[in-house]
This record gives structure tokens, C-alpha cells and sequence, in this order.
């Protein structure tokens, strides 16, 4: 038996030219398209990335803030009360003083009292102010 290949029909016939040509020029048309596509995808992703990088030093920022105020308000907590402590301490000297009849030394204590809780304010306002320089805090006393 002779094996013999004979062609169903001419290659020809098969593919038609028109559709051939119509096809290569989609596809020339598509390359352009999908660089541009491509491009655009690219740009996202680095808008992305940017945005990202925004939110995470952000983020970075607000806990060094954070850190900040929390030891700020350590400080000031630490300050009250030991004027606090002054406070009471003094008070009982004063007291002690005026009812042994030692009224002048009381009014020197008194005004050593003053100003060293004068002072004293005058530093926590400082320290607030240090970190909020957009809002200046000022005490006064008489």
C-alpha cells in the first residue's frame, strides 16, 4: 500500500489575504495600545507607592508627636506634683511660723513661695511651648 498525502484543498483557499492583512494591522494597532495601557499601569503603581510612602512618614511623625507629648506630660505630671509637695511643705512652715509669732519670717517665706512657684510655672510654660509653636502659652501671676 502506497501511503500518498494529497492536500484537501489549496492553501490558498484555506486563509484568505484580506483577513490576514486585516489581522496584522489590529495587531500593530494593539502593540501601541497595550505599551500605553502598560505606561499607565506603571504611573499608578507609583502614585501607590509615593502615597504609601506619605502615609508611612506620616504615620512615623504622629507617634514621634505622640512619644513626645506622653513624655512632655510625664515632665509636667512630675512638676505639679512636686510644686504640690512645696505647696504643702511651705504651708505648714508658714502656718508654724505666724503661730510662734514669727510673722516677718513667715512673709519672707511667702514671698519665696511665690517666686519660685512663679518660676516654676514660667518652666512648664516653656515646655509646652516647645513643642506647640504655633500657640504660645503664657502665665501670669500676681
Amino acid at each position: 500500500m502506497d501511503d500518498q498525502i494529497v492536500p484537501n484543498r489549496p492553501y490558498a483557499e484555506l486563509v484568505q489575504t484580506p483577513l490576514i492583512s486585516e489581522y496584522i494591522n489590529l495587531a500593530f494597532e494593539l502593540v501601541p495600545l497595550v505599551d500605553k495601557g502598560l505606561d499607565l499601569a506603571k504611573q499608578l503603581n507609583e502614585e501607590k507607592t509615593n502615597r504609601l510612602k506619605i502615609r508611612e512618614n506620616a504615620e512615623e511623625r504622629r507617634l514621634v508627636i505622640e512619644r513626645r507629648m506622653d513624655q512632655l506630660d510625664a515632665e509636667l505630671k512630675a512638676d505639679f506634683d512636686n510644686n504640690k509637695n512645696v505647696i504643702d511643705a511651705s504651708m505648714r512652715a508658714f502656718e508654724k511660723l505666724i503661730e510662734d509669732g514669727h510673722i516677718e519670717q513667715a512673709m519672707v517665706l511667702h514671698e519665696r513661695i511665690i517666686s519660685r512657684l512663679s518660676g516654676r510655672v514660667s518652666i512648664a510654660a516653656d515646655k509646652f511651648n516647645q513643642n506647640n509653636p504655633n500657640g504660645q502659652v503664657k502665665f501670669y501671676t500676681t
